[in-house]
């Protein structure tokens, strides 16, 4: 049995540890009549028991994971605690992470209905684009994801050829 933290208490957990997952490509989206978006089905497959959307600090997208994105972000969160344990600042960061993390209502056929506050986090409306991103995906407006391809294509004219000396084998790698 694993230990598991909610909300600052300890439960036990007989569920076994999911598998990674790898979350890649990008996928149109958009809202139906009831404002029900349809999850992709190659990102559905991958994900296991509740799924859950969360309002990302650092962009305009709401990221869309299972129990291993919660984990994730709760660790993230509890790593902290190194710099300063008694912080109150920390313990609202925290705290804002349980809080803002939310359920997603999914259906058998990948509908999910996100909240409000998750809408107008990432102020959705329009083409929506899912995108993997490793262990959970993101669901952004086109123009959002848009930048971010500019972005790394600008990137990859500055530093294309150090990344594809880095992508090839050493020694001893095989050929």
């Amino acid at each position: 049995m694993s230990a598991e933290t909610r909300h600052g208490a300890e439960t036990e957990s007989a569920a076994p540890a999911a598998p990674p997952l790898f979350l890649s490509g990008t996928f149109s989206g958009k809202f139906d009549s009831k404002g029900r978006v349809i999850l992709p089905p190659a990102f559905r497959q991958q994900l296991s028991g509740t799924v859950y959307g969360f309002p990302s600090f650092t962009e305009e997208v709401v990221m869309i994971g299972d129990q291993r994105l919660r984990a994730r972000l709760v660790a993230a969160a509890k790593s902290f605690e190194a710099v300063d344990a008694a912080s109150p600042a920390l313990t609202a960061f925290q705290q804002k992470i349980v809080q803002d993390l939310q359920p997603l209502s999914v259906d058998d056929a990948g509908r999910a209905v996100l909240s409000q506050k998750l809408k107008d986090h990432a102020r959705l409306n329009g083409a929506l684009v899912f995108a993997g991103r490793d262990h959970h995906f993101v669901l952004a407006r086109e123009d959002v994801l848009q930048s971010h391809d500019d972005a790394a294509a600008a990137f990859a004219r500055e530093f294309g050829e150090a990344f594809a000396a880095r992508m090839r084998p050493t020694t001893g790698e095989g050929s």
